[in-house]
């Protein structure tokens, strides 16, 4: 009888030691490599991304972030739920000046009022203030 219990003791520790956010179900759609495409805004206008490899953000599945920004880099977090994304709003950047042209800013000020994101394939859609982010896997 004892050995019985000890076995279901020991049966019982292991299973609530699992740790679940490895769970292949909870692995967030977020995770990956994307470079940006487009934005496209509420107005039904878009805003084509000349260079998509200078917009990109690598979501890590310990919620690190690290983004491309044109000539810029940036490190910080962000927390996928569900469907909802928020990201750190202090991260640690470079601060070069990327030109008049640039996109810079623009993508900056997005990803500072993002909301919620859908993964459609190799699609991402990132919904933030002014529209959509449209981000391809990489």
């Amino acid at each position: 009888m004892k050995k019985y219990a000890l076995l279901v003791l020991f049966a019982g520790l292991t299973l609530t030691s699992c740790d679940t956010a490895t769970l292949p179900s909870s692995v967030s759609e977020v995770q990956g490599n994307w470079e940006l495409q487009a934005f496209e805004l509420n107005d039904g206008s878009t805003i084509a991304v000349p260079n998509p490899e200078k917009f990109t953000a690598r979501f890590n599945a310990d919620d690190s972030l690290q983004l491309t920004v044109d000539c810029n880099r940036c490190n910080g977090s962000y927390e996928a739920n569900g469907n909802n994304l928020t990201i750190e709003p202090l991260m640690a950047c470079t601060l070069a000046y990327c030109g008049d042209d640039s996109l810079d800013s623009t993508y900056m000020a997005a990803l500072g009022s993002i909301s919620r994101y859908a993964r459609q394939g190799q699609e991402l859609l990132i919904d933030y203030a002014d529209g959509t982010m449209r981000f391809n896997l990489n």
